[in-house]
């Protein structure tokens, strides 16, 4: 797939239609819930520019100082646009702020968001509001060109046992390409990356263990407009994550539905929607291994999934489903469901499967993404997260993403 920018901008996929074009253009990942998107971009195609920071204490296993995860989130935030003040506007959400800041909810707060609010000027035009990773291609071009290789598959990384000496790609029709290169950055995502590095030799206790991701409990709730008493809005609030909760919540109120249906909005009843999304902890046994009895048409063999999470972490959900519902009684709201998901996962956030660390027993890079003994070969997407915490990971991403290009350029 190779579209030019997140399918948010694009007005004919609102509701309904942007939902069903994901599931289109993405595919299940061995028969499990998890999914992948094949495309240049990634999920930051399809993502909903939430981008709240993810809780990184040292004690909590990050292998990165807090001060210098600061330094980097803030140039990330910079970069990808992301601002508080996306629903400043909104009088129903600051009804509802008003409301969770006198209930012992000090922390809640606007939902951060990667959308560009900026008026358009000196011909330039701000039309992309919602950001994906394919601005920063775009903004490369304005230093210097670059090659971009597109319908052509990475099929080995290429080394002399202790530094990348390039990588062999091939194209549609099956045709083999040997690139050299002094450094090699593979973004492929959670279940591409390590499956590449597992076919590759490339050696490493951690590549392919410790799968992560988000267990979820939701409801939906319904404001009547009598309770809004003409009171409108979009709706974005962020209970960001914390020391001893295990967890954070949103809420929201789709805000495309809003510019989509305002009659709708100011005349009907809507649905508010609570999500509580959970941590699960990293463990050696999550898994992605090689299936010598299933081969792709490029020759590389599929992946299998193993996954299962622990009695901690059911008890992590549990704690994150009553936080939602404690917040339907607060807003005196009418629950019309409620559900969490009984599978171990809900396929959204797949992290850690190359994991970031100073032990290479348990980690698959170091702290500056490079893999462990091979000089030169560095990872640089969700499975570099060393802790999913509760948050979105795109921004973690992203900012550690800005650190490992600013330490290839140091060592080049």
């Amino acid at each position: 797939m190779l579209i030019p920018t997140n399918t948010h901008n694009i007005a004919t996929l609102d509701g309904k239609r942007l939902q069903q074009y994901y599931i289109d253009n993405s595919f299940p990942v061995a028969d499990t819930d998890f999914r992948e998107v094949i495309a240049l971009g990634g999920r930051t195609l399809t993502w909903n520019a939430l981008a709240p920071r993810m809780y990184t204490n040292t004690d909590y296993g990050w292998p990165i100082p807090e001060q210098e995860m600061e330094r980097y989130y803030n140039i990330a935030e910079q970069t990808m646009r992301v601002t508080s003040e996306f629903y400043n506007d909104s009088p129903l959400n600051k009804l509802l702020l008003d409301q969770m800041w006198g209930n012992h909810y000090p922390h809640a707060m606007n939902s951060p968001m990667a959308v560009d609010l900026r008026k358009s000027h000196d011909a330039i035009i701000h039309s992309n509001v919602y950001f994906s990773s394919i601005e920063f291609l775009a903004e490369a071009m304005n230093y210097r060109p670059f090659d971009l290789c597109v319908k052509t598959r990475a099929v080995k990384v290429l080394t002399d046992n202790t530094r990348v000496t390039g990588v062999r790609v091939m194209s549609l029709n099956k045709q083999t390409f040997d690139l050299k290169t002094k450094c090699l950055v593979l973004s492929a995502n959670t279940f591409e990356t390590p499956r590449l590095l597992l076919y590759s030799g490339i050696p490493g206790r951690a590549i392919g263990h410790y799968l992560t991701d988000h267990t979820a409990a939701l409801a939906s709730t319904r404001l009547e407009p009598q309770y809004k008493r003409g009171i409108s809005g979009a709706v974005g609030i962020l209970i960001p994550q914390v020391s001893g909760k295990p967890y954070q919540v949103q809420i929201e109120y789709p805000f495309m539905e809003t510019f989509h249906s305002l009659q709708n909005l100011i005349k009907a009843p809507f649905e508010l929607t609570i999500i509580g999304v959970s941590m699960v902890q990293p463990r050696f046994e999550n898994r992605i291994t090689l299936d010598p009895q299933k081969i792709d048409a490029f020759g590389l063999p599929e992946v299998k999934v193993h996954y299962s999470i622990t009695e901690r972490d059911w008890a992590n959900l549990d704690e994150t489903e009553k936080t939602v519902k404690e917040l339907t009684t607060l807003f005196n709201l009418p629950v019309i469901t409620t559900n969490r998901n009984e599978a171990p996962y809900i396929g959204h956030h797949a992290s850690s499967t190359c994991r970031m660390g100073d032990d290479p027993s348990t980690s698959a890079v170091n702290r500056f993404g490079q893999i462990h003994g091979i000089s030169g070969l560095y990872v640089a997407d969700n499975s570099v997260i060393p802790v999913l915490g509760a948050a979105n990971p795109t921004l973690t991403t992203v900012a550690l993403s800005i650190r490992t290009a600013d330490y290839i350029a140091g060592q080049l």
